[in-house]
């Protein structure tokens, strides 16, 4: 089996993972999808997967409100004008590279983490339907996120803590 068809099974694995979750108990889950649920349950430590498209388009930014010395972290698509008018940034980097680095350095947040793409089937269903950042979890969880109306906007990590 070659390698490339060894990745390919091995993401529909991944898949097939997440997307089984949805047929189960209403109630109790155990998988996120979308950006803040997703941020939120690896802060906890609590995810054991972690799925990534590799396009996904946020930066996390640190910043210092500029009339303030407290730092905030946020979850940015791009980094506006009036944005940098209001804060001080110290530091931003790709979401993706933020997880990866985060991973490896945290031993309290320490998951197995999927990039993948678009170009399969399930991989363009993953994209389109979760916003291509999603997770399975350690342990099933109260389905609290339900009524949030987008959850792929920008949000602050204060919103959490």
């Amino acid at each position: 089996m070659s390698l490339r068809m060894f990745n390919i099974l091995k993401r529909r694995n991944v898949y097939s993972g997440i997307f089984s979750f949805f047929a189960k108990d209403n109630d109790f889950k155990q998988y996120t999808v979308g950006l803040n649920e997703t941020i939120d349950s690896y802060l906890q430590g609590s995810i054991k997967q972690l799925i990534l498209w590799e396009n996904l388009q946020f930066i996390r930014v640190v910043a210092n409100k500029k009339d303030t010395d407290t730092e905030e972290v946020f979850y940015l698509k791009e980094i506006s004008q009036e944005f940098k008018t209001d804060y001080d940034i110290s530091e931003e980097m790709s979401l993706i590279d933020w997880f990866i680095e985060d991973n490896n350095s945290n031993g309290d947040r320490k998951c197995e983490i999927f990039i993948v793409s678009d170009s399969t089937l399930e991989g363009n269903q993953f994209v389109k339907s979760f916003d291509g950042i999603g997770s399975v979890l350690l342990y099933k969880v109260k389905n609290s996120y339900e009524d949030e109306e987008n959850e792929f906007e920008d949000f602050n990590d204060n919103d959490f803590i």
